[in-house]
């Protein structure tokens, strides 16, 4: 059984988006996995810097969109993005500090992920539809 379950309702209804969020969930599942199997340090770091990279791509192309539609909270969003990755450098220090610590670090990123998705990014979706704008194009 997987670490995190994607839930439907978190679908934001841009679908390269939504598939990037589902894709943060599998690498997270991923992480877990490898955590969870004693996997070599070496593996679960690569998991970690998969994730980081991942991340930060995602960001971006979030962060173009709301640039494309002009949503007004754009800075304030790009700072909720940069306390994340700063997050995901505590994993990587818990990570070479133990597995416990690392386990309530990852805790703390996917709260953080699923709070994110269905309070702010929400928000710049829910924009663009009281501005005429599509959720789409992809």
């Amino acid at each position: 059984m997987p670490f995190v379950q994607w839930d439907e309702s978190m679908n934001l209804g841009k679908a390269s988006i939504d598939q990037q969020h589902r894709g943060l969930f599998d690498l997270v599942n991923i992480l877990y996995e490898a955590m969870g199997s004693k996997a070599e340090a070496e593996v679960v770091e690569d998991c970690v810097d998969a994730m980081s990279r991942y991340c930060l791509e995602h960001f971006r192309d979030e962060e173009n969109y709301m640039a494309l539609i002009g949503f007004p909270d754009l800075p304030t969003h790009k700072e909720l993005h940069q306390a994340f990755m700063q997050q995901t450098s505590v994993l990587v220090d818990a990570l070479d500090q133990g597995q416990s610590p690392f386990q309530e670090a990852l805790f703390a990123l996917v709260r953080w992920l699923d709070e994110h998705i269905r309070q702010e990014d929400v928000r710049y979706i829910q924009f663009a539809r009281d501005n005429g704008l599509a959720a789409e194009p992809d």
